[in-house]
């Protein structure tokens, strides 16, 4: 198991603690599974291919309706690929338990969350910050991860786990 250090990670009274470990199921409680580092970023690195597909749509904004009472709200609707991406995040570990709004706060936050060139040095971790920090907002802001999809970070995390992968290749592959 790899530790972390996180902004701010629980324990079982959630108060806070230094450190989570990887795997651990405060870390990522959501996970389907135990992944390895591979596993994941091939799995969030995937979506590349569907997220670069001209014509490809994230997700549709469905407007209010006025017509008599009750008005009927906006929202967000995600698209096929979008829906198993959401999905995703959280079956592989990519949604973690922490702070995210502390995080989002912090200098490192705004960095990954804003700095194409911060994100292009992203550790695995800085990745499930930054899309804790999305799937969880967008629980208090529908359309949040739609929004950071059409702004380029959701792209930006896939083109790095994809980067990850090819290093951690790479760095493993079977001496002959």
């Amino acid at each position: 198991m790899v530790a972390i250090t996180t902004a701010s990670s629980h324990d079982e009274d959630d108060t806070a603690t230094e450190a989570t470990t990887l795997g651990d199921e405060f870390a990522a409680c959501w996970m389907t599974r135990d992944w390895i580092p591979r596993e994941r970023l091939a799995a969030l690195a995937g979506f590349r291919t569907a997220f670069e597909r001209d014509g490809f749509q994230f997700a549709t904004s469905v407007p209010p309706k006025r017509d008599g009472n009750p008005t009927i709200l906006g929202w967000t609707s995600l698209g096929d690929e979008a829906g198993r991406f959401y999905k995703m995040v959280y079956d592989y570990g990519w949604v973690r338990r922490l702070d995210w709004m502390a995080w989002r706060d912090t200098e490192a936050g705004r960095r990954l969350m804003h700095d194409p060139e911060a994100m292009a040095q992203a550790t695995e971790d800085n990745l499930a910050l930054v899309l804790t920090t999305c799937v969880r907002a967008d629980r208090f802001c529908e359309g949040y991860v739609a929004d950071a999809y059409e702004a380029g970070l959701i792209g930006r995390v896939v083109l790095r786990a994809g980067q990850l992968l090819t290093a951690l290749e790479v760095r493993f592959k079977p001496q002959p």
